[in-house]
């Protein structure tokens, strides 16, 4: 996906890709991307959220390029926040898993020892 402030000379155009003009933190960005344009809107409008919220809970008046860095970090906190959660569940189903078929082969077993 590209960015730039809508300036058509810094963005590489192709027959694929939608163009979205979004607006993060009161500036225009020209958007290209393969994404469907209503998903490119709504992850700006997170993006504008999260800068927003950390402007306004800074007492002093941050640069844009710090408010970008915070708010980047703060997301990439959930992203791999989320990451760890979906691993953590992903083992809890695999032991399970594993659980079931080792308990299924016990049955089995059970069932073809009855059957002789």
């Amino acid at each position: 996906m590209n960015s730039s402030k809508t300036n058509p000379d810094f963005t590489e155009s192709s027959p694929q890709q939608n163009s979205v003009t979004v607006n993060i933190l009161g500036t225009e960005y020209l958007i290209k991307g393969d994404a469907d344009p209503d998903y490119i809107r709504k992850m700006a409008r997170y993006v504008d959220e999260k800068m927003r919220g950390i402007k306004e809970g800074s007492s002093v008046r941050s640069s844009l390029v710090k408010i970008s860095i915070l708010a980047a970090l703060d997301i990439t906190d959930e992203l791999l926040r989320e990451r760890a959660e979906k691993q953590a569940l992903k083992s809890g189903v695999d032991r399970k898993a594993t659980e079931l078929a080792r308990l299924l082969d016990q049955q089995m077993g059970k069932i073809v020892s009855v059957g002789n």
